[in-house]
């Protein structure tokens, strides 16, 4: 921790550094151009009626006003961008002092129907996801969580390559977050994505042939007129037409305009981000596949999102004065400039959800690549064939979650079909056991290391139930609710085999009945050849163990020692016989 911290200090000084420096020269370039600004004004003012100074003064000095405000913008975007640096290396910081405070926590991806994620502590303050995203645009967000939710256990190799690939490429890293960090008005990705993809141009596509022939007849016109063979009338009357046709077309313009600049930033931001996927070299399938998906006919997407962002430039002329007027007036520029951006979308619109995705891709792997270089002592578990009898063997395995100088890791070894049943007394360690087992696969299908010293597992699906609601909404019963669930599991599993962790099924219900409806539903999924682990403080659930050889029981224990509790969160083999229930109400001074 350390070295890591010693790392990110490093890093984050470096970042204070350059910012000021962009600083101090932005700073600086504002007062050049001040001081550009009032000389133009000064020596106009001097060379009054001295038209060849007049001229240099204009076309110098002014040249250099606008060279000076082209530099002020580039280092002005600098500074935000080694803003944005700094404050992901000050974050990374207080992370490796668990201070989450900063960091999304993902609770609106919460679903609590879902196979594991409400079990699993998944979403929701300080959560598996509140401690490992990083993730910089909203459309990497919810990829992230939706590699969480999807219970995917193909390709993991393929997943793990990638993370590790990117973990090593820190430059890259940084530079991707700096630069999309700088994007202030991140849309939803279904907005951005939605918008391009069900656009519908609001221009004939014949008008092209009038656009052609009009800037034509204006610098005819405008010719004729200059060398006086046309009378002013005549050329007035065309200037007017084209104001008019400008005008009656001004509500549709300020609606395109409304809609394309408020994904202009977006767009620009991605097309920065795209150029530096396209310029990285990869060599992991995950990775390189997406480069070639955001490659068309051998154009670069950032080269076709930056010539749409100059077009989105060019009919923003239109709010200076002069294009407002003669541009409308003399070349339809409102509609020339509409009409080349939704060329544009037409041509690309079927592509650019792709390009966007594989932004979001990116950003997704770069939060799980992160976790990878924040925990070099996890280990990537090694892949076991579908022929091996073996499901799980975890040696010294931890919660990912729990501070791992501190945390009390623990082995276990399970086979196909086989089922544990964890007996033991309250706090002592069985649920976290449970979520520790659940996290291994749902971070072992994301590609991700694990909080042990070695580990081998068959890649599997996951499904729980630990948490149980009742829903007045539904007029619905705990019990009920509970009943649906262990229905839900069971049809679930009978159509593809998942790993199962239930902590104290059957709650709502009498301790008599609660126990046989556990042994039975114990029975029925020894039956279905189903393999998981159960948490129980139901003794007599250990009795299976007597007549099913797929049944091994296990058990947390705690000590009463000089009147305290103590606990020492180890797994043992056997049935449990220390409870602590009615200890605690003494000690406590509840009975």
């Amino acid at each position: 921790m350390k070295d890591l911290k010693q790392h990110y200090t490093q890093k984050s000084e470096f970042a204070v550094q350059q910012l000021k420096s962009m600083v101090t020269k932005t700073n600086l370039l504002v007062g050049l151009r001040v001081l550009a600004f009032g000389l133009i004004i000064l020596l106009g003012y001097l060379f009054w009626g001295n038209l060849i100074l007049e001229v240099l003064n204009i076309v110098v000095l002014g040249f250099l006003f606008m060279v000076l405000i082209k530099w002020h913008g580039m280092y002005d975007a600098k500074k935000e961008y080694w803003s944005a640096v700094l404050q992901f290396y000050d974050n990374e910081i207080k992370a490796l002092e668990n201070d989450f405070e900063w960091a999304k926590d993902g609770n609106e991806y919460k679903i609590p129907q879902h196979e594991y994620a409400h079990d699993m502590d998944l979403f929701g303050n300080l959560s598996f996801f509140h401690k490992i995203n990083r993730t910089s645009t909203l459309g990497g967000e919810n990829c992230l969580a939706k590699q969480f939710l999807s219970n995917d256990n193909k390709n993991i190799i393929a997943k793990q390559k990638a993370i590790t690939e990117l973990s090593e490429l820190q430059d890259f890293q940084e530079h991707f977050v700096g630069t999309s960090r700088t994007n202030k008005s991140d849309l939803k990705p279904e907005l951005l994505q939605g918008w391009f993809k069900n656009y519908q141009p609001a221009m004939n596509k014949n008008i092209k042939y009038i656009l052609w022939v009009f800037p034509v007849i204006s610098i005819v016109l405008l010719s004729l007129y200059i060398s006086e063979m046309i009378a002013g009338i005549v050329f007035g009357g065309w200037f007017t037409l084209g104001l008019i046709v400008t005008g009656l077309l001004i509500r549709n313009t300020l609606k395109f305009s409304i809609e394309i600049n408020r994904i202009a930033e977006n767009i620009n931001t991605y097309g920065s981000l795209l150029d530096l996927i396209e310029k990285q070299k990869f060599s992991s399938e995950i990775l390189v596949n997406i480069q070639k998906n955001i490659r068309q006919d051998n154009s670069q997407a950032s080269a076709m999102f930056k010539s749409f962002s100059k077009k989105v430039d060019l009919f923003n002329n239109r709010n200076n004065f002069l294009v407002g007027i003669f541009g409308n007036a003399l070349l339809l520029w409102d509609s020339q400039t509409i009409f080349a951006l939704e060329k544009w979308i037409t041509n690309n619109k079927e592509t650019v959800s792709n390009w966007i995705s594989g932004i979001f891709e990116m950003d997704a792997l770069l939060s799980l690549s992160l976790y990878r270089f924040n925990h070099p002592q996890f280990t990537f578990p090694t892949l076991l064939s579908q022929e091996d009898k073996t499901l799980l063997k975890a040696e010294e395995i931890g919660h990912p979650l729990l501070n791992v100088e501190n945390c009390i890791t623990n082995s276990v070894t399970m086979t196909e079909g086989n089922f544990l049943i964890i007996t033991g007394a309250n706090m002592a360690g069985k649920s976290t056991f449970l979520r520790t087992i659940g996290l291994t696969i749902v971070m072992t299908n994301v590609g991700l290391p694990i909080f042990a010293k070695n580990i081998e597992i068959k890649p599997q699906k996951l499904i729980s139930s630990m948490r149980t609601e009742d829903s007045l909404k539904d007029d619905e019963s705990y019990f009920f609710a509970e009943l649906k669930r262990l229905k839900y599991i069971i049809e679930t599993i009978g159509k593809t085999p998942h790993f199962i962790i239930l902590d104290e099924i059957l709650k709502g219900t009498n301790s008599k009945d609660k126990e046989e409806g556990s042994k039975q539903f114990v029975q029925k999924l020894v039956k279905m050849s189903a393999s998981g682990i159960i948490a129980t403080h139901d003794l007599g659930l250990c009795t299976l163990s007597n007549d099913l050889l797929e049944i091994q029981n296990f058990y947390f224990d705690a000590e009463i020692i000089n009147d305290e509790l103590h606990f020492d969160y180890k797994m043992k083999d056997g049935v449990c016989k220390n409870m602590n229930a009615s200890f605690l109400l003494r000690k406590m001074d509840i009975v």
